[in-house]
């Protein structure tokens, strides 16, 4: 799978290589609050960064087009953050994310002289690390276990955004990058599905990545019958969710079904 950033395509192994970098920070924020990894919020790792003084901030009110920047002194890590009223808090969380992700991924280890700049210019980089540094602020801003979370208790696109403290455009971008590299979907499928969740008010992709996984999952043990009954057969797939997964049957639209549908039956033709 691949999604396409700022006119780069980055593919699974290039997504997997940030969010596995951000475990140990995530490990270590949940240790020191004590919460479990659906409540954590991008506030939590700021405050565990300031209170163990891994990370120094600082707060500026600058020019709306400076979002903030990060560079490393000695063994200490800096970060800026614009607090201009003109950039939504949305914005400002996100930005202080993709720093955070500077600091793990690019200044750890000796000593480096590289300043990262967030601003207008940036945030359309075709540059790789800027472009990680979006993929981890994606990750911590709103975390795969507090989106699997989330799902299950069915909140709205506006919850969402609510809950996570993110922009509209932040939880757009996370959905799809979770729906294609952590689901295996296709972008057209993860598309359609994030457009019926964000502007129609459908809760079918809820209802396909609480569900999802553990239908493929339970198809895999079954996988020879399932391939020879259901491979070009999506009536007796339908019947099958109504026997193994009523509830997901009943709350799903049939076109949500059809990409289960889809999702599995590419997996079952790349096995054979």
């Amino acid at each position: 799978m691949h999604m396409t950033f700022n006119d780069v395509e980055i593919d699974s192994d290039q997504y997997f290589e940030v969010a596995l970098s951000l475990n140990q920070l995530k490990n270590d924020v949940w240790l020191y609050f004590n919460i479990s990894f659906e409540k954590m919020r991008w506030y939590h790792v700021v405050n565990y960064l300031e209170n163990t003084g891994k990370v120094i901030f600082s707060y500026q009110n600058l020019p709306k087009n400076f979002n903030g920047k990060t560079k490393k002194v000695g063994n200490k890590i800096f970060t800026m953050l614009n607090t201009n009223d003109e950039n939504n808090d949305g914005r400002k969380h996100f930005t202080a994310m993709h720093e955070v992700t500077h600091g793990v991924l690019h200044l750890d280890g000796p000593v480096k002289d590289e300043t990262f700049y967030s601003n207008n210019i940036t945030e359309t980089s075709q540059d790789l690390k800027e472009i990680q540094a979006d993929i981890g602020a994606s990750e911590l801003l709103i975390p795969s276990e507090g989106l699997f979370d989330a799902c299950i208790n069915k909140l709205s696109f506006d919850q969402m955004c609510n809950s996570f403290e993110c922009s509209y455009g932040a939880l757009n971008t996370r959905l799809l990058n979770y729906l294609v590299f952590e689901r295996n979907l296709t972008m057209p499928l993860a598309l359609e599905l994030v457009i019926d969740f964000r502007y129609h008010m459908k809760k079918d992709l809820c209802w396909f990545i609480e569900y999802g996984e553990s239908i493929n999952a339970n198809y895999q043990s079954f996988i020879c019958d399932a391939y020879s009954e259901y491979s070009s057969n999506f009536d007796g797939f339908q019947e099958y969710l109504k026997s193994y997964f009523l509830e997901f049957s009943q709350n799903t639209s049939l076109r949500t079904q059809y990409i289960s549908y889809r999702q599995y039956t590419d997996e079952i033709n790349n096995y054979f």
